[in-house]
């Protein structure tokens, strides 16, 4: 076995589970936290060489692995093109150094990814509420549901959103030391 295989397979060793498990916790079943682990993996190896330093393969493996999990979201056509070409309009209008765009990128697929993982009733709450700007009371009346109802289904929903950004937050925060 070469060195450069010994350096992988000694990195995959070291973060392989914690790999795996950031992924499944993502995505919506184990078949699909299996096929993003092997794509990740086979990415890596393909790529090992143009990876500067150890230390950012670390890192490197955390962001492809969330883009692959952005991916597989739009194949199953979570989201549409236009919220890219509205997040796209947004940077251009207030202007934002590539650093920084790269960073709301990285923020905004994880709120995206979030809010898909959110139990259906609670997602469709939200996204009414919060995205497309529909009062509790318009909500109420389309789903002939009580406001109260749909209060605590919001209230739960950004509870979850909440704890799932903190621990990707603190997730990020260990991935860059």
């Amino acid at each position: 076995m070469t060195e450069r295989n010994n350096t992988i397979s000694l990195i995959l060793e070291d973060i392989g589970e914690r790999l795996y498990d950031y992924i499944l916790y993502r995505v919506p079943n184990a078949e699909d936290a299996e096929d993003v682990f092997q794509d990740v993996l086979l990415q890596f190896t393909n790529s090992f060489d143009s990876i500067i330093s150890l230390e950012r393969a670390l890192g490197w493996l955390y962001t492809v692995s969330k883009n692959k999990i952005t991916d597989l979201f739009r194949r199953q056509n979570k989201y549409s093109i236009e919220d890219d070409v509205e997040m796209q309009t947004v940077i251009d209008e207030i202007g934002i150094n590539p650093e920084d765009e790269f960073e709301m990128r990285m923020l905004e697929q994880e709120l995206r990814m979030a809010i898909n993982s959110l139990p259906p009733k609670q997602k469709e709450i939200f996204i009414q509420n919060e995205i497309e700007g529909k009062s509790f009371k318009q909500i109420a009346k389309g789903n002939n549901e009580s406001i109260n109802t749909l209060l605590a289904r919001k209230h739960y929903a950004i509870k979850t959103l909440r704890q799932q950004l903190i621990n990707s937050y603190q997730e990020f925060l260990e991935n860059t030391r």
